[in-house]
């Protein structure tokens, strides 16, 4: 589910992205050297499991997963980033990934989002949580998600990449949200359905500018 972000969110996002050089290629996307080559604010940690009350979850693949906000700890969305800035070779233009969503919450609140050059690429709210569990847990289970990666005004694909993880509350902090996040890759071809991917800001901006001299024009016409 695709949801606007607030801008203090977004730019908070991309000054946290700012912070690093881009890597040769994306760097341990199994997490199992822990966060090595990872950037992480807040609460962000690589675990070999995790108990969310009596709900017991594992790695989808290898020993270790990495994990944004914890039930007891939580923290708000804006303030649990995970990211990492790397290239990639002309031809390896998809970013695969598998995440399991998990929600104490309910409806549109707390959010997972992703983020490609300091665009949101996608996000979920409480209400994708659609496997319930025990004492008023929802999550999604492992699942798997492909993104296009970012290309410029001309359609090339921009070699340097800032990717980002948030996920926590975004509003009362008595029901957290997390996620865990395993098995990032970078391919030539998608491993799972591509993500839609939002108009960039500035390409929205401007064609509201233009819609609004049109209007203008047709109106002095009259």
């Amino acid at each position: 589910m695709k949801r606007n972000i607030n801008l203090g969110v977004l730019v908070a996002v991309i000054l946290f992205l700012m912070a690093g050089n881009a890597q040769a290629d994306l760097i341990n996307g199994g997490f199992e050297s822990g966060l090595d080559d990872w950037n992480v604010l807040g609460t962000v940690s690589a675990v070999s499991e995790s108990y969310i009350v009596t709900n017991h979850f594992t790695p989808d693949e290898g020993d270790l997963m990495a994990s944004i906000s914890d039930p007891t700890t939580g923290g708000y969305y804006i303030d649990n980033i995970l990211s990492q800035n790397f290239s990639h070779e002309e031809n390896e233009i998809y970013l695969d990934l598998r995440y399991n969503f998990w929600t104490f919450d309910s409806g549109n609140n707390d959010m997972f989002s992703v983020f490609l050059n300091g665009e949101e690429s996608f996000s979920l709210s409480a209400a994708d949580a659609n496997i319930t569990a025990l004492n008023g847990l929802e999550y999604t289970g492992w699942t798997g998600v492909s993104f296009l990666l970012p290309t410029d005004r001309d359609g090339n694909y921009i070699a340097d990449i800032s990717l980002a993880f948030s996920a926590g509350n975004t509003g009362d902090p008595l029901h957290n949200s997390g996620v865990f996040l395993d098995c990032l890759a970078i391919g030539t071809a998608p491993e799972y359905q591509v993500a839609n991917v939002p108009i960039p800001v500035s390409i929205w901006l401007l064609g509201s500018g233009l819609v609004g001299i049109l209007f203008m024009k047709k109106r002095d016409r009259v």
